[in-house]
C-alpha cells in the first residue's frame, strides 16, 4: 500500500508507509486540503482538476480539467455526482 498526503502549499505527496520514502509528488495549481480518494485501486485527486493516478508511480491514468470533486464524491468505490 501507499500513503497519499495532501500538503497545503505543496500539493500531493505519496510515501511508502513501510519506510517513509517519498515515491512521487504532484504540485497542485492551488493550495489543496482535499483528501485523496481511492477508486478501483487508483488514487483520485482534485488538484484542482480531477485526476486519476497509479498509486505507486503517480502516473496519470486520466485527467479532466472540466471536473472537480466539488461537484462529485466517491463512496464505496463509485464516483457519484452531476456534471
Amino acid at each position: 500500500g501507499v500513503l497519499v498526503l495532501a500538503i497545503e502549499d505543496i500539493g500531493w505527496q505519496c510515501v511508502d508507509p513501510s519506510n517513509g520514502k517519498a515515491l512521487w509528488s504532484l504540485k497542485a495549481q492551488y493550495s489543496t486540503n482535499s483528501r485523496p480518494s481511492f477508486l478501483d485501486g487508483k488514487v483520485l485527486l482534485d488538484a484542482p482538476e480531477l485526476t486519476l493516478v497509479e498509486p505507486r508511480t503517480g502516473k496519470a491514468v486520466w485527467s479532466r480539467p472540466d471536473l472537480s470533486l466539488e461537484f462529485f464524491g466517491v463512496t464505496s468505490g463509485v464516483l457519484i455526482g452531476e456534471s
